[in-house]
């Protein structure tokens, strides 16, 4: 801020005829071209006419703007009282003009009253906005955005939708950070001998890809896919089993149809915030607007598009954005369209609790009848007979995808796909079994329903991935188990 103590105020200085010869035709443009800001005070104290326009119908706080020079833009706020709504020929105001000089000056874009500003679009349809993003000025973008994101998908349109894969990733894409805490990231590397089993899996999977391909489900199919699935596989058997009775093209059109640029939904503000906080070390979620985050956000703002009764609420988004890691653009959303329907319950899910509340009822009742003597240690913390325990947030609700590291979680999610809703519950049940011995004998409740969000943690030798999908199998709840149950909550 060392220009502001070189401004001095106009102290009873008369007024002036200015003789000095221009370049331009105009002496206010050249006093801020060549950027003397004591000169433009000076001018402006002896009173030299600052508010006349060029032939394009810029003004001098436009070119004071688009030249991103803070002093001349105060002095001529201050001193020369313009007016900040002004607009050019073309339409454009001085955010306009800030953007288009591509200077990223933070005290300029506070001092010019953005708020007023923001919204106003030129003669071609363009926020200044538009052009932040365009011209690649994330400062600017934020700094609009903190004022009004309702035109957020803007940022994802002109974002470059391709991300290149670092070098210190996992084989699922997460970058590798010796610091990182977080249980779903933590991966084992592979022995040589898991290696060599997957590998030789793969013909095998090859073959039930045939069948699937014609309708027919391998004898062995879900026994296999309990067993573990070929990570290269995946993405096909996953297209298979969720777009097998959809029109995919119609859904591609509808897609692009809705899909297109300067479209807004209520939805895009927070949408735009649960985006940001996916998967953030996915190397394919990093950049900001751009991979994933382009793809999960448009799949999503489609969807309130064309469904007037979304609901959309946070978390919605984490069941979709693992078919993101696997699948192209159009698959993913073919894919949601699946989960939101009667199979996987996700629309109902996040319409209200009610579906969650059930499911804690269900989950009860199975944990009484299955694990007794957790069922009591969990009384006797108060946390049986809670109406919603928080932890079931992390698990039904999100589909258990930050419960646990994410090799489980994938062979999880191969299951929920094929089987659909129901697989839930057996999953919450194959936990309890794990964890009865270790909570019973846990004295204190007071972090229990935190450590419950990551569960395995509270066990000193946690189950294998394959113990864990052995005895999920093997103790499967089937899907007539849970609805006499539902009846019988509802009788």
């Amino acid at each position: 801020m060392e220009i502001d103590k070189k401004i001095e105020p106009c102290l009873n200085r008369q007024p002036a005829v200015v003789m000095k010869r221009s370049v331009t035709g105009n002496i206010a443009f050249d006093i801020i071209n060549n950027g003397d800001v004591n000169e433009l005070k000076n001018f402006i104290c002896d009173g030299g006419d600052v508010k006349s326009k060029n032939s394009n119908g810029i003004t001098t706080l436009m070119l004071a703007c688009g030249a991103g020079n803070f002093g001349m833009v105060k002095v001529l706020l201050e001193f020369g009282k313009m007016n900040i709504t002004d607009r050019d020929n073309k339409g454009r105001n001085c955010l306009h003009h800030l953007c288009l000089g591509r200077h990223e000056n933070s005290e300029i874009f506070h001092i010019i009253q953005p708020r007023f500003l923001v919204l106003i679009k030129d003669n071609d349809g363009k926020i200044p906005l538009v052009y932040a993003v365009q011209l690649q000025l994330p400062l600017l973008v934020r700094l609009i955005l903190d004022i009004d994101s309702s035109d957020v998908k803007l940022c994802y349109d002109f974002s470059n939708n391709s991300v290149v894969k670092p070098e210190n990733t996992n084989r699922y894409g997460f970058v590798v950070d010796a610091t990182e805490k977080s249980i779903p990231f933590i991966l084992a590397q592979q022995t040589k001998q898991q290696i060599k089993q997957m590998t030789l899996r793969i013909p095998k999977w090859e073959n039930m890809i045939l069948l699937l391909k014609k309708g027919v489900f391998h004898p062995k199919f879900v026994n296999r896919l309990y067993k573990g699935m070929p990570d290269e596989v995946r993405s096909e058997v996953w297209k298979l089993l969720l777009l097998k009775d959809l029109d995919y093209k119609t859904l591609q059109d509808e897609f692009d149809r809705l899909n297109q640029p300067y479209t807004k939904t209520p939805i895009d503000k927070q949408l735009n915030l649960d985006v940001k906080r996916t998967f953030q070390l996915h190397y394919t979620y990093k950049v900001p607007y751009g991979g994933n985050q382009k793809v999960l956000f448009n799949i999503f703002h489609v969807l309130a598009s064309r469904t007037e009764n979304l609901e959309y609420t946070q978390g919605m988004t984490c069941a979709p954005s693992v078919l993101t890691l696997f699948l192209d653009e159009y698959s993913s959303y073919a894919g949601t369209v699946q989960f939101l329907g009667d199979k996987y319950r996700l629309k109902e899910m996040f319409s209200n609790f009610n579906l969650l509340i059930q499911c804690w009822d269900i989950t009860r009742l199975l944990l009484q009848k299955r694990n007794p003597k957790l069922s009591q240690k969990l009384k006797q913390f108060g946390i049986l007979d809670q109406p919603l325990p928080f932890f079931m947030f992390g698990w039904h609700y999100t589909w258990f995808i930050n419960a646990f590291n994410f090799e489980l979680v994938l062979r999880i999610f191969d299951v929920i796909i094929l089987e659909g809703f129901y697989v839930l519950f057996s999953v919450a049940d194959t936990i309890f079994h794990f964890l009865e011995n270790e909570i019973v004998n846990v004295q204190s409740a007071d972090s229990l329903q935190q450590e419950l969000k990551t569960p395995l943690v509270l066990l000193k030798q946690p189950p294998t991935v394959n113990q864990f999908m052995k005895y999920m199998e093997k103790h499967k709840i089937k899907s007539s188990e849970i609805d006499s149950l539902i009846k019988l909550i509802h009788s």
